[in-house]
């Protein structure tokens, strides 16, 4: 069985509980003002998720009964399953595009996936793996939720 979903999912909630979304979507000056207090532009917090996720799943089963009218009677077999699921998930604050830095520059940045360590080399714990996309991520894309899941069981 194969599946995939492509959607677009609203995220301005976190508007809400994202202590860090100024940083995002305000000129450095006002979300680190300095003793003359903020000055600058924050943008709208229109926020939203690009989702792709596909699911690829593989099972198999065989089963075997023994005769209804022996006097022992047996159900036995084997089974098999075989899944991935890939998930990209880009989450995009278009107000990044906008906000200016403290270098007067506007906007972030060219960002990687951490897992492209031949890019970004290693920062903290990150080390090379799995990414579906080299990047540089898209405009506005602030982060990424890159991941592949696989899972594979045998039963007898």
């Amino acid at each position: 069985t194969e599946r995939t979903t492509d959607q677009t999912v609203d995220y301005s909630d976190y508007l809400f509980v994202g202590q860090y979304l100024p940083y995002y979507i305000c000129d450095g000056s006002v979300s680190y003002p300095g003793a003359a207090g903020p000055i600058g532009n924050c943008q709208a917090p229109n926020l939203f998720v690009n989702s792709l996720t596909e699911t690829k799943v593989q099972t198999h089963e065989l089963r075997f009964n023994t005769p209804s009218e022996h006097r022992l009677r047996a159900t036995f077999g084997g089974f098999y399953s075989d899944l991935e699921l890939t998930e990209l998930n880009d989450f995009t604050y278009p107000g990044s595009e906008l906000v200016i830095g403290f270098n007067g520059v506007q906007g972030f940045g060219p960002n990687y996936p951490l897992t492209n360590t031949a890019v970004t080399g290693t920062v903290g714990n990150a080390a090379p793996g799995y990414f579906s996309d080299a990047g540089p991520f898209p405009e506005g894309v602030i982060f990424r939720n890159d991941v592949r899941r696989t899972d594979e069981q045998m039963g007898l």
